[in-house]
Protein backbone atom coordinates (compact mmCIF):
# COMPACT_ATOMS: atom_id res chain seq x y z
CA UNK A 1 0.00 0.00 0.00
CA UNK A 2 2.90 2.34 0.72
CA UNK A 3 4.12 1.85 -2.85
CA UNK A 4 0.69 2.78 -4.22
CA UNK A 5 0.51 5.89 -2.03
CA UNK A 6 3.96 6.98 -3.15
CA UNK A 7 3.14 6.41 -6.83
CA UNK A 8 -0.10 8.38 -6.52
CA UNK A 9 1.59 11.34 -4.79
CA UNK A 10 4.54 11.35 -7.18
CA UNK A 11 2.31 11.33 -10.28
CA UNK A 12 0.26 14.20 -8.85
CA UNK A 13 3.44 16.25 -8.37
CA UNK A 14 4.76 15.34 -11.82
CA UNK A 15 1.76 16.90 -13.56
CA UNK A 16 2.90 20.35 -12.44
CA UNK A 17 6.65 20.02 -11.96
CA UNK A 18 7.74 18.06 -15.05
CA UNK A 19 6.76 20.79 -17.59
CA UNK A 20 8.37 23.51 -15.47
CA UNK A 21 11.68 21.67 -15.14
CA UNK A 22 11.73 20.69 -18.81
CA UNK A 23 11.35 24.37 -19.68
CA UNK A 24 14.21 25.28 -17.33
CA UNK A 25 16.45 22.59 -18.85
CA UNK A 26 15.58 23.69 -22.39
CA UNK A 27 16.45 27.33 -21.75
CA UNK A 28 19.65 26.31 -19.96
CA UNK A 29 20.74 24.23 -22.95
CA UNK A 30 19.97 27.12 -25.32
CA UNK A 31 22.02 29.47 -23.16
CA UNK A 32 24.94 27.06 -23.18
CA UNK A 33 24.78 26.49 -26.95
CA UNK A 34 24.47 30.20 -27.74
CA UNK A 35 27.42 31.01 -25.49
CA UNK A 36 29.55 28.26 -26.98
CA UNK A 37 28.70 29.25 -30.55
CA UNK A 38 29.37 32.91 -29.87
CA UNK A 39 32.76 32.34 -28.27
CA UNK A 40 33.74 29.82 -30.93
CA UNK A 41 32.81 32.09 -33.84
CA UNK A 42 34.66 34.99 -32.25
CA UNK A 43 37.88 33.07 -32.95
CA UNK A 44 37.07 33.27 -36.67
CA UNK A 45 36.27 36.98 -36.74
CA UNK A 46 39.75 37.94 -37.98
CA UNK A 47 39.28 35.73 -41.04
CA UNK A 48 35.73 36.63 -42.06
CA UNK A 49 35.39 40.25 -40.96
CA UNK A 50 32.22 42.16 -40.11
CA UNK A 51 29.78 39.39 -41.01
CA UNK A 52 31.09 37.11 -38.30
CA UNK A 53 31.33 40.05 -35.87
CA UNK A 54 27.64 40.79 -36.32
CA UNK A 55 26.73 37.13 -35.88
CA UNK A 56 28.90 36.90 -32.75
CA UNK A 57 27.21 39.99 -31.30
CA UNK A 58 23.79 38.45 -31.99
CA UNK A 59 24.76 35.14 -30.39
CA UNK A 60 26.27 36.85 -27.36
CA UNK A 61 23.04 38.83 -26.93
CA UNK A 62 20.99 35.66 -27.19
CA UNK A 63 23.31 33.95 -24.70
CA UNK A 64 22.86 36.81 -22.23
CA UNK A 65 19.08 36.69 -22.70
CA UNK A 66 18.91 32.93 -22.28
CA UNK A 67 21.21 33.01 -19.24
CA UNK A 68 19.00 35.58 -17.51
CA UNK A 69 15.85 33.65 -18.42
CA UNK A 70 17.42 30.39 -17.31
CA UNK A 71 18.36 31.79 -13.89
CA UNK A 72 14.82 33.11 -13.46
CA UNK A 73 13.28 29.78 -14.44
CA UNK A 74 15.61 27.84 -12.14
CA UNK A 75 14.70 30.08 -9.21
CA UNK A 76 11.00 29.71 -10.01
CA UNK A 77 11.40 25.93 -10.37
CA UNK A 78 13.05 25.62 -6.95
CA UNK A 79 10.44 27.75 -5.17
CA UNK A 80 7.56 26.15 -7.06
CA UNK A 81 8.78 22.63 -6.27
CA UNK A 82 8.71 23.29 -2.52
CA UNK A 83 5.37 25.12 -2.66
CA UNK A 84 3.69 22.45 -4.79
CA UNK A 85 4.89 19.67 -2.46
CA UNK A 86 3.50 21.49 0.60
CA UNK A 87 0.22 22.36 -1.15
CA UNK A 88 -0.17 18.72 -2.14
CA UNK A 89 0.35 17.66 1.49
CA UNK A 90 -2.16 20.18 2.83
CA UNK A 91 -4.90 19.62 0.26
CA UNK A 92 -4.63 15.85 0.39
CA UNK A 93 -4.97 15.70 4.19
CA UNK A 94 -6.66 18.84 5.50
CA UNK A 95 -9.29 19.69 2.88
CA UNK A 96 -12.19 17.64 1.51
CA UNK A 97 -9.67 15.20 0.02
CA UNK A 98 -8.71 14.29 3.57
CA UNK A 99 -11.99 12.45 4.09
CA UNK A 100 -10.91 9.98 1.41
CA UNK A 101 -7.21 9.86 2.30
CA UNK A 102 -7.77 9.24 6.00
CA UNK A 103 -10.27 6.42 5.39
CA UNK A 104 -7.74 4.35 3.44
CA UNK A 105 -6.55 1.15 5.17
CA UNK A 106 -3.12 2.62 5.94
CA UNK A 107 -1.45 4.07 9.01
CA UNK A 108 -0.55 7.70 9.55
CA UNK A 109 3.11 6.71 9.37
CA UNK A 110 2.63 5.18 5.93
CA UNK A 111 0.83 8.30 4.67
CA UNK A 112 3.61 10.53 5.97
CA UNK A 113 6.33 8.24 4.58
CA UNK A 114 4.78 8.28 1.11
CA UNK A 115 4.53 12.06 1.10
CA UNK A 116 8.06 12.52 2.42
CA UNK A 117 9.48 10.15 -0.21
CA UNK A 118 7.58 11.84 -3.05
CA UNK A 119 8.48 15.33 -1.84
CA UNK A 120 12.13 14.48 -1.24
CA UNK A 121 12.48 12.80 -4.63
CA UNK A 122 11.20 15.89 -6.39
CA UNK A 123 13.38 18.19 -4.30
CA UNK A 124 16.41 16.09 -5.24
CA UNK A 125 15.38 16.14 -8.91
CA UNK A 126 15.11 19.91 -8.66
CA UNK A 127 18.59 20.15 -7.08
CA UNK A 128 20.11 18.02 -9.86
CA UNK A 129 18.35 20.07 -12.55
CA UNK A 130 19.48 23.36 -11.00
CA UNK A 131 23.11 22.28 -10.60
CA UNK A 132 23.16 20.74 -14.08
CA UNK A 133 21.69 23.83 -15.74
CA UNK A 134 23.99 26.17 -13.82
CA UNK A 135 26.93 24.01 -14.89
CA UNK A 136 25.79 24.10 -18.53
CA UNK A 137 25.28 27.87 -18.45
CA UNK A 138 28.65 28.35 -16.76
CA UNK A 139 30.35 26.22 -19.41
CA UNK A 140 28.58 28.16 -22.16
CA UNK A 141 29.67 31.47 -20.68
CA UNK A 142 33.24 30.20 -20.57
CA UNK A 143 32.89 29.09 -24.17
CA UNK A 144 34.38 25.72 -23.29
CA UNK A 145 37.77 27.43 -23.36
CA UNK A 146 40.51 27.55 -20.77
CA UNK A 147 40.85 25.45 -17.68
CA UNK A 148 37.51 25.14 -15.88
CA UNK A 149 38.34 23.60 -12.51
CA UNK A 150 35.75 21.78 -10.47
CA UNK A 151 36.58 23.73 -7.31
CA UNK A 152 35.82 27.08 -8.98
CA UNK A 153 32.67 26.02 -10.83
CA UNK A 154 29.34 27.58 -9.95
CA UNK A 155 27.59 24.29 -9.12
CA UNK A 156 30.20 23.50 -6.46
CA UNK A 157 29.89 26.96 -4.94
CA UNK A 158 26.09 26.72 -4.91
CA UNK A 159 26.29 23.31 -3.28
CA UNK A 160 28.64 24.70 -0.65
CA UNK A 161 26.22 27.49 0.19
CA UNK A 162 23.25 25.13 0.21
CA UNK A 163 24.78 23.03 2.99
CA UNK A 164 25.38 25.99 5.30
CA UNK A 165 29.04 25.04 5.09
CA UNK A 166 30.57 28.40 4.27
CA UNK A 167 33.86 27.17 5.70
CA UNK A 168 33.73 24.28 3.23
CA UNK A 169 34.18 26.77 0.41
CA UNK A 170 37.78 27.05 1.51
CA UNK A 171 38.47 23.47 0.48
CA UNK A 172 41.49 23.48 -1.80
CA UNK A 173 40.71 20.08 -3.29
CA UNK A 174 37.19 18.91 -4.06
CA UNK A 175 37.47 15.19 -3.42
CA UNK A 176 34.78 12.54 -3.75
CA UNK A 177 34.54 12.38 0.05
CA UNK A 178 33.97 16.14 0.30
CA UNK A 179 31.32 16.00 -2.45
CA UNK A 180 29.54 13.12 -0.73
CA UNK A 181 29.62 14.99 2.57
CA UNK A 182 28.09 18.06 0.94
CA UNK A 183 25.35 15.99 -0.66
CA UNK A 184 24.59 14.21 2.62
CA UNK A 185 24.29 17.56 4.41
CA UNK A 186 22.13 18.92 1.61
CA UNK A 187 19.76 15.94 1.73
CA UNK A 188 19.51 16.23 5.52
CA UNK A 189 18.75 19.94 5.22
CA UNK A 190 16.07 19.23 2.60
CA UNK A 191 14.49 16.55 4.78
CA UNK A 192 14.41 18.83 7.81
CA UNK A 193 12.89 21.70 5.82
CA UNK A 194 10.22 19.44 4.32
CA UNK A 195 9.24 17.85 7.63
CA UNK A 196 9.23 21.21 9.38
CA UNK A 197 6.82 22.50 6.75
CA UNK A 198 4.62 19.42 7.13
CA UNK A 199 4.55 19.81 10.93
CA UNK A 200 3.82 23.54 10.69
CA UNK A 201 0.84 23.09 8.39
CA UNK A 202 -0.44 20.10 10.37
CA UNK A 203 -0.26 22.19 13.56
CA UNK A 204 -1.88 25.14 11.83
CA UNK A 205 -4.72 22.97 10.57
CA UNK A 206 -5.31 21.40 13.99
CA UNK A 207 -5.01 24.54 16.13
CA UNK A 208 -6.57 27.27 14.01
CA UNK A 209 -10.31 27.42 13.41
CA UNK A 210 -9.90 29.89 10.57
CA UNK A 211 -7.03 30.94 8.30
CA UNK A 212 -5.33 27.57 8.72
CA UNK A 213 -2.94 28.13 5.83
CA UNK A 214 -1.83 31.48 7.27
CA UNK A 215 -1.33 29.80 10.63
CA UNK A 216 0.81 27.12 8.97
CA UNK A 217 2.97 29.71 7.23
CA UNK A 218 3.38 31.68 10.44
CA UNK A 219 4.33 28.57 12.41
CA UNK A 220 6.86 27.54 9.76
CA UNK A 221 8.57 30.95 9.85
CA UNK A 222 8.47 31.13 13.64
CA UNK A 223 9.80 27.61 14.26
CA UNK A 224 12.49 28.06 11.60
CA UNK A 225 13.58 31.34 13.22
CA UNK A 226 13.68 29.77 16.70
CA UNK A 227 15.65 26.78 15.42
CA UNK A 228 18.10 29.08 13.64
CA UNK A 229 18.59 31.13 16.80
CA UNK A 230 19.33 28.03 18.89
CA UNK A 231 21.77 26.54 16.37
CA UNK A 232 23.37 29.96 15.84
CA UNK A 233 23.92 30.41 19.58
CA UNK A 234 25.55 26.98 19.83
CA UNK A 235 27.79 27.73 16.83
CA UNK A 236 28.85 31.03 18.39
CA UNK A 237 29.90 29.20 21.55
CA UNK A 238 32.03 26.81 19.51
CA UNK A 239 33.56 29.69 17.52
CA UNK A 240 34.50 31.47 20.72
CA UNK A 241 36.09 28.27 22.01
CA UNK A 242 38.04 27.87 18.76
CA UNK A 243 39.13 31.50 18.91
CA UNK A 244 40.40 31.04 22.46
CA UNK A 245 42.23 27.84 21.46
CA UNK A 246 44.00 29.62 18.59
CA UNK A 247 45.30 32.62 20.60
CA UNK A 248 47.43 33.31 23.62
CA UNK A 249 49.19 30.65 25.63
CA UNK A 250 46.53 28.10 24.74
CA UNK A 251 47.31 28.32 21.04
CA UNK A 252 46.96 24.87 19.55
CA UNK A 253 45.96 24.20 15.95
CA UNK A 254 44.91 20.66 16.75
CA UNK A 255 42.56 21.88 19.47
CA UNK A 256 41.09 24.45 17.11
CA UNK A 257 40.45 21.80 14.45
CA UNK A 258 38.91 19.55 17.09
CA UNK A 259 36.56 22.30 18.26
CA UNK A 260 35.47 23.14 14.70
CA UNK A 261 34.92 19.44 14.00
CA UNK A 262 32.83 19.19 17.15
CA UNK A 263 30.77 22.19 15.99
CA UNK A 264 30.06 20.51 12.65
CA UNK A 265 29.18 17.20 14.31
CA UNK A 266 26.93 18.91 16.86
CA UNK A 267 25.07 20.73 14.08
CA UNK A 268 24.43 17.44 12.29
CA UNK A 269 23.27 15.71 15.49
CA UNK A 270 20.89 18.58 16.29
CA UNK A 271 19.44 18.47 12.79
CA UNK A 272 18.97 14.69 12.91
CA UNK A 273 17.22 15.07 16.29
CA UNK A 274 15.02 17.81 14.80
CA UNK A 275 14.13 15.56 11.84
CA UNK A 276 13.15 12.73 14.19
CA UNK A 277 11.14 15.11 16.36
CA UNK A 278 9.28 16.57 13.38
CA UNK A 279 8.54 13.07 12.05
CA UNK A 280 7.16 11.88 15.41
CA UNK A 281 5.08 15.02 15.96
CA UNK A 282 3.65 15.00 12.44
CA UNK A 283 2.70 11.31 12.74
CA UNK A 284 0.98 11.97 16.07
CA UNK A 285 -0.93 14.92 14.63
CA UNK A 286 -2.15 12.86 11.68
CA UNK A 287 -3.34 10.15 14.06
CA UNK A 288 -5.04 12.27 16.71
CA UNK A 289 -5.46 15.92 15.75
CA UNK A 290 -6.70 16.11 12.16
CA UNK A 291 -9.55 18.60 12.03
CA UNK A 292 -11.34 18.77 8.66
CA UNK A 293 -14.10 21.09 9.85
Amino acid sequence: MLKKLFRYDFKALCRVLVPLHLAAVGVGVLASLAGFAGYSLSELSHAFGDTIDQLVTLLEGLAALFIGLSMLLLFCATVTTFVVVIVRFYRNLFTDEGYLTLTLPVTAGQILTAKVLAGMLWMLIDAVVVLGCVGAVHAGAEGFTGDISLASSLPVWLLGFSTNGIASLGESDITMLVALRWWAQTVLQMLFTLLLAYVSFALGASLAKQHKVAAGVGLFIGIWWAYGMIVGAIDICFVLMASYASTGFAADTNVTDLVMGAMSATSVVIQIAAVCGCWALCTWLLKHRVNLA
